[in-house]
C-alpha cells in the first residue's frame, strides 16, 4: 500500500470519527440536564493572576455576583505591584459583603500558577475548593451547578467545557473555532467514550481532603499540565471526575498570531507528554489537513478534490451543528475559517513532538518527558521578535 493509499484511508476513517464526535456532543448535551442546586456548601474560590487578561474586570466580577448563600473569594499575587490588585480591590468596595482577600505569596516550583494556588489553598476557609482562570467569565448560577455533583460523596472533582468569547481579532475567532468544533468535542470523547480523566483550567471543584489524598498542589509544582495531573490523580484514588452541564467562557478579545501559537504550542505539547499513547490519535481530527496532503501528492486528481472537498464539507456540517448545541450560534458566522484552524491545528500537531519549548506569560521553559518545568534562564531568538512575545497566559 503506499503513502496515497494510506493516507486516503486515514481521511475516510476521519470522517466517520467526526460523524461519531458530532453523535457524542449532541448525546452529552441532549442527556445534559441543569444538576439540582439544594447542595450548597460554602466555598472558596481561588483566582491565581498575572497580568491583566483582556476585560479581567468583568471576569473577575462575574465570581462576585454568583447566587450562591456563602462563599470567598481569594485571588494570588506575587507581589501588590500586579497590575491587576486595584481591580481586586475595586471589587472588595463595590462587594463588600462578599470575603475578598488578596493573597501575596513567591510560588514555589517551576509552575507559579500552582505555586499561587498553594498559597492560596492553606489560607481558604471552606472545604471545597472552586478553582478558575483568570479569563475565565461564568454565568450567575455557576456556583450552584458546579457545587451540585458533589452531593454525591463518590465525586472527586467537577471541571467546565468552556467557549471563546469576545472574539477581537481573525486570531481569536480562529482559536474560539478550534475550541468549540474541535477542542470539545474531542474532549466528550475522550471523556465518556474512552474512559479519560481530565481536568481543565476554565473550573476544577475539589474537596480539600481530596486534594490532601493526591499529594496537594505541592505534588505537582513543576508541572505543566496542573489541570491534568490533578484530573488523573483523582481518578486515580477511586474518585470520580464530572463535566458539569455549565459551559463558561474563555474571554479571547484581540489575539494576536504569535500569542496563538505559542498558547496552542503549549497545549499541544502538554498533550504529548500527558498522553503519548492516545497523541496519534489526534490524527482522527485533521481530516482537512490529511485530504491537503493528498490533494498535493496527487496533483489534484480527482482523488485529491473529492478528499479535500468532501473534508471541506464534513466539518463544515459537523461544525455548524455542534455550534448550534453548544449555543455558539454566532460564531457560525465565522465558520468559513474553520479550515484554517484545522491547518493550524495540524502544523502544530506535527511540530509539538520535534521541540521541548515552551512560552508562557513570556517565560520560557523546557517541557520534560514526564510533564515537569524547567525554567530557561537565557531565552532564545524568540523574545527578540516583538510579533511573537505572548501577553496572555492562559
Amino acid at each position: 500500500m503506499n503513502l496515497v493509499s494510506l493516507l486516503a484511508i486515514v481521511v475516510f476513517i476521519s470522517w466517520v470519527y467526526w460523524l461519531l464526535a458530532l453523535w457524542a456532543t449532541r448525546s452529552f448535551f441532549s442527556g445534559k440536564q441543569k444538576a439540582s442546586s439544594e447542595f450548597t456548601p460554602p466555598v472558596s474560590i481561588l483566582k491565581p493572576l498575572r497580568g491583566l487578561d483582556h476585560q479581567i474586570y468583568y471576569n473577575l466580577r462575574s465570581f462576585c455576583t454568583q447566587d450562591y448563600p456563602r462563599f470567598e473569594i481569594l485571588f494570588g499575587v506575587q507581589s501588590l505591584e500586579e497590575p491587576s490588585v486595584p481591580i481586586v480591590q475595586q471589587l472588595s468596595q463595590e462587594f463588600p459583603a462578599i470575603p475578598i482577600k488578596i493573597v501575596v505569596a513567591e510560588p514555589r516550583g517551576a509552575n507559579r500558577k500552582v505555586g499561587l494556588l498553594e498559597a492560596l489553598a492553606s489560607r481558604a476557609q471552606y472545604p471545597i475548593l472552586v478553582i478558575s482562570d483568570s479569563d475565565i467569565r461564568v454565568p450567575p448560577d455557576y456556583l450552584r451547578r458546579v457545587i451540585a455533583p458533589l452531593a454525591d460523596p463518590e465525586t472527586g472533582l467537577v471541571t467546565c467545557l468552556y467557549r471563546g468569547q469576545e472574539l477581537d481579532s481573525l486570531a481569536a475567532k480562529v482559536e474560539a473555532l478550534y475550541i468549540s468544533a474541535n477542542f470539545l468535542p474531542s474532549a466528550i470523547i475522550g471523556f465518556h467514550w474512552l474512559r479519560m480523566s481530565y481536568a481543565f483550567g476554565s473550573t476544577i471543584v475539589i474537596g480539600k481532603e481530596e486534594l490532601e489524598e493526591i499529594g496537594g498542589f505541592g505534588a505537582i509544582a513543576n508541572h505543566l499540565a496542573d489541570d491534568y495531573e490533578i484530573g488523573a490523580r483523582v481518578k486515580a484514588i477511586g474518585r470520580k471526575v464530572l463535566f458539569s452541564d455549565c459551559i463558561v467562557e474563555t474571554v479571547l478579545g484581540p489575539v494576536r498570531w504569535g500569542e496563538l501559537w505559542h498558547r496552542q504550542l503549549r497545549w499541544m505539547r502538554c498533550s504529548w507528554v500527558s498522553r503519548p499513547r492516545e497523541y496519534p490519535g489526534i490524527v482522527l481530527t485533521l481530516s482537512i489537513p490529511l485530504s491537503l496532503v493528498v490533494a498535493l501528492l496527487t496533483g489534484f486528481s480527482f482523488l485529491g478534490k473529492l478528499l479535500l472537498l468532501t473534508s471541506i464539507a464534513v466539518r463544515f456540517i459537523t461544525g455548524w451543528i455542534i455550534l448550534g448545541y453548544m449555543g455558539h450560534r454566532q460564531l457560525r458566522r465565522s465558520l468559513p475559517l474553520l479550515p484554517i484552524a484545522d491547518l493550524f491545528h495540524g502544523i502544530l500537531w506535527a511540530v509539538a513532538p520535534l521541540g521541548k519549548r515552551i512560552v508562557w506569560r513570556d517565560e520560557e521553559y523546557i517541557l520534560q518527558r514526564d510533564g515537569r518545568l524547567i525554567p530557561v534562564e537565557n531565552p532564545g531568538f524568540r523574545t527578540l521578535i516583538p510579533f511573537f512575545r505572548s501577553h496572555k497566559g492562559k
